[in-house]
């Protein structure tokens, strides 16, 4: 495998993994203030 092709899926896992780690967050805060 290509290095590119390893960066590109770090960067991809370390999006998906920060996405799944806030977006519970976000609608905890959203419920909370609506």
């Amino acid at each position: 495998m290509m290095p590119e092709y390893g960066h590109a899926l770090l960067c991809l896992a370390l999006g998906v993994a920060l996405l799944l780690s806030v977006y519970p967050l976000w609608g905890v805060a959203r419920a909370t203030r609506g």
